[in-house]
């Protein structure tokens, strides 16, 4: 159990190395009155014992998110920002990251592993290959049971064109990666169209389709940094 004694040393430490955050704290329990600084009466010794815990959360908490110059813009850089449209029936999905494009086509040369990226993936099996391209069976996650859909990816100039073999699951199934050189970045265009055997509001799946395939972009990012 946390006392006075064990939690004192580590407010005085926190308060040392952060002065800003005891005044963020005394606002924070302003309006309820409270003498959070030690003092010699009784009353206030056990107010102090009581709201000591929380004051220490708030300052480590406080002291926490307090970042270096340095150390944001270090994490501004890694965010990636994403915008997603809806096109001539497809979904567009692009962004510009700081990678160059050989690395970022090298690493979607693995389809299953380009594939995995997505959320929606519960599997993706490589089941042959053909010259520049491959064949796939791509698991996806449905409404009642998973999706199945059998499809041949090409390397194409600048990414990777995949359409559908066969499908009980899918009517259409086209998914189009594009990378583009600028500067020192590459910009992704990602373009996929998705129709269902079976209906389902078009809104609902626009939508649906904007998040999965603005979070596979970001993913894509993500492992491209580690």
């Amino acid at each position: 159990m946390c006392t006075l004694r064990t939690l004192a040393p580590l407010l005085n430490r926190v308060l040392r190395d952060r002065p800003g955050v005891f005044s963020l704290v005394d606002v924070w329990l302003q309006p309820m009155r409270l003498d959070v600084r030690p003092t010699r009466t009784r009353g206030s010794a056990l107010r102090h014992r009581l709201f000591l815990p929380l004051t220490v959360l708030l300052a480590t908490t406080g002291a926490l998110a307090v970042t270096t110059p340095a150390a944001a813009d270090e994490d501004s850089q890694k965010k990636v920002q994403v915008w997603t449209k809806s096109a001539d029936g497809y979904i567009v999905a692009v962004a510009r990251v700081p990678f160059a494009a050989d690395k970022i086509l090298d690493f979607m040369a693995d389809g299953a592993r380009a594939h995995r990226l997505a959320p929606t993936t519960v599997k993706a099996q490589k089941l042959s290959g053909d010259g520049t391209c491959e064949r796939l069976r791509l698991t996806v996650r449905g409404l009642f049971s998973p999706f199945i859909v059998d499809t041949r990816r090409c390397r194409t100039a600048n990414g990777y064109h995949e359409t559908m073999i066969s499908s009980d699951d899918f009517e259409a199934y086209d998914v189009i990666w594009e990378i583009e050189p600028v500067g020192d970045d590459s910009m992704i265009s990602f373009r996929a169209k998705n129709v269902l055997s079976i209906s389902i509001p078009e809104g609902l799946q626009i939508r649906e389709s904007k998040k999965v395939m603005s979070k596979t972009v970001k993913n894509l990012a993500k492992a491209l940094r580690d």
